[in-house]
């Protein structure tokens, strides 16, 4: 457990530390610190390991459904501090793929609800493959501490 939590705070560390080289002010830089602060107390360490393991087999290359026709691809793009879109609605059971395009910043789409946590960094573009098999709305977010408008990056999938 403690070598979990060393993982988790190296890593929430060099988040704040790859925020800051985007150039954000102190006081940004001190809003990331109690946001990170608010994160370690809303969710334990080895949930969050085990997010990411859930999220790395949740991500695909595009050569995994090229051509199939089956899946269904959703372009997203997330920059400094917004997803758009912030909300996609799909079918109960559809195979769905969002194709995430990070513009600008280091962040992260992740869903507790999904068992997803994908880090992306800025330049990158990721395939992450939603599960649909319940319906329901669940919530997403950026999970790294990411400056001054983190707290809004969030977002929600509709599955009905």
């Amino acid at each position: 457990m403690k070598k979990i939590a060393s993982v988790f705070s190296l890593s929430l560390l060099l988040a704040v530390s790859a925020c800051s080289s985007l150039g954000t002010s102190d006081s940004s830089s001190s809003s990331s610190s109690e946001e990170s602060s608010m994160r370690m107390d809303d969710s334990s360490s080895s949930e969050s390991s085990a997010m990411s393991e859930d999220a790395s087999s949740s991500e695909m290359t595009s050569e995994d459904f090229s051509g199939d026709d089956s899946i269904r691809v959703i372009n997203m793009t997330v920059e400094n501090w917004a997803f758009v879109p912030a909300s996609v609605s799909v079918k109960k059971g559809e195979r769905v793929v969002i194709r995430l395009t990070n513009t600008s910043g280091v962040h992260s789409f992740m869903s507790s609800d999904l068992g997803l946590n994908v880090a992306i960094q800025a330049g990158e573009t990721k395939d992450i493959e939603i599960p649909t098999d319940e319906t329901g709305t669940f919530s997403f977010r950026c999970g790294v501490p990411c400056g001054p408008g983190h707290m809004d990056m969030k977002g929600s999938i509709v599955v009905g």
